[in-house]
């Protein structure tokens, strides 16, 4: 066969998560960020079951992580995920033609503001950790976004041939060092200056040294604060104004 290459961006964990209604059933999850999950993990095994997996590198992976807004608290689940108005809302605005989209995104700001409201009043007396209030009120793309771990921390996955038995390794690695790793067990000499390194070595249980990960805050929607840039290793996690150099944010021990 020729080479091939697939590459699938999957949006359905995106807001507003519409659950398929063969999967909208307890035994799929907790949330419908879950059952999404599961879901897209049923479409994922009818194309792993169609490909060549002797002769093909499946890597799965994400480009952030998400505050998904169910928790539990004395045992009693709170949840504030979107109802089924909110659902249908969504379905009619992504049906407005392109030239009514000032008009769009102001509806959909009133929208949010008028949601964040009503979720902050259904847990006003519930005694909270800032951690807890962040899941249920915070948006990834919110005013003063922080690259907390839940959106900074993602799942990496190799399989195919050439790899040793099943592992999992807890050691940082970054998304710059999927392509070299890629280059490297497909045995192409990487001959470019690239900012990633190959995990192969780290792979096969050999030394391998940690490089700090770069990390950035998405745009906020409203413009109202400024994005956030950070440098992570294992140990510590740095983080400062996009475009004010002596504006120190954060500095977090992690372990």
């Amino acid at each position: 066969h020729s080479p091939w290459f697939f590459y699938l961006h999957i949006f359905d964990l995106h807001t507003p998560v519409i659950v398929p209604k063969n999967f909208d059933e307890k035994e799929f999850g907790d949330s419908q960020y879950e059952k999404m999950v599961s879901a897209i993990d049923s479409w994922l095994g009818i194309l792993l079951k169609t490909i060549d997996k002797t002769n093909t590198i499946v890597i799965l992976t994400a480009d952030h992580g998400e505050y998904i807004p169910i928790i539990k608290k004395n045992n009693v689940p709170v949840s504030l995920e979107s109802s089924s108005i909110e659902q249908k809302l969504w379905e009619l605005g992504n049906k407005i033609p392109s030239n009514l989209y000032p008009l769009k995104r102001k509806l959909g700001n009133v929208l949010h503001g008028t949601r964040k409201k009503i979720k902050s009043s259904k847990i006003a007396e519930l005694d909270l950790s800032p951690y807890e209030k962040r899941i249920l009120l915070d948006t990834r793309m919110g005013e003063g976004h922080r690259l907390f771990e839940d959106l900074i921390r993602v799942p990496l996955l190799f399989h195919g041939p050439h790899m040793n038995k099943s592992k999992i390794i807890s050691q940082q690695v970054r998304q710059v060092d999927i392509f070299p790793t890629l280059l490297d067990i497909i045995g192409i000499k990487n001959e470019v200056d690239v900012d990633g390194q190959s995990l192969v070595p780290l792979m096969n249980g050999e030394d391998f040294d940690e490089l700090p990960a770069c990390i950035e805050s998405p745009p906020e929607l409203k413009k109202k604060t400024e994005k956030v840039i950070g440098i992570r290793t294992s140990k510590f996690k740095y983080l400062r104004d996009l475009s004010n150099t002596k504006k120190v944010l954060e500095l977090y021990d992690l372990e």
